[in-house]
Order: C-alpha cells, then sequence, then structure tokens
C-alpha cells in the first residue's frame, strides 16, 4: 500500500515537471525559425528589388512579372533551401532532421 503512494506521488511530480522541460523546447526553436525566417524574406525581397530596378531602368520590359524571372526564382529557391536547413539545425534534435520520419 505505501509503495502504491509512493509511485502515485512519483508519477504527479514528473507530470508536473514533464511540460515545464517540454515548454523549454518550443522556445528555443522558435528563435532560429523566426531568425532564419527573416533571413528568407530578406534574400527574397532583395531579389525582387533587383528585377524590379531592372525594370524600372529599362533593362527589363515593363510588362515582366519579376516573381516569374529565373534568377529571382533561383534566390528563391536557395534561400528556401537554406530556410530548411537551418531550421533543421535548431531544431531537428540529435540528427539535425526535420522530417514526419524522423525518429533521432
Amino acid at each position: 500500500m505505501c509503495r502504491g503512494r509512493a509511485v502515485t506521488w512519483v508519477l504527479c511530480g514528473s507530470i508536473r515537471v514533464l511540460p515545464a522541460l517540454a515548454a523549454a523546447e518550443p522556445v528555443a526553436c522558435q528563435r532560429p525559425i523566426v531568425r532564419e525566417s527573416a533571413k528568407f524574406r530578406e534574400a527574397v525581397s532583395k531579389a525582387l528589388q533587383g528585377c524590379e530596378d531592372k525594370r524600372v531602368g529599362g533593362k527589363l520590359p515593363p510588362t515582366v512579372d519579376c516573381r516569374a524571372v529565373p534568377e529571382v526564382a533561383a534566390a528563391r529557391q536557395k534561400a528556401g533551401d537554406a530556410l530548411q536547413s537551418g531550421i533543421a539545425r535548431a531544431c531537428g534534435g540529435r540528427n539535425r532532421v526535420c522530417d514526419a520520419t524522423d525518429v533521432g
């Protein structure tokens, strides 16, 4: 009977401590997500601004959609890859991989 109470107290204590440990992890992961997202947005904005500058300067036709220009698409892809790898490095656990099938 006494052992049952001890186990109950240990389990109740664990239930109180575990959420505190779990709550610390998302905050540590949120900062890198915000940082990497800002880098992504900056890189894409810079590429779009370069295209718009060329359009205004007459180097590109005024009807060009800068979002579809290959250089901008390549910059977006590169920034997206950097975003993904940066988040995976920071939040991917021991193996630095963010994946639905990830177990490490």
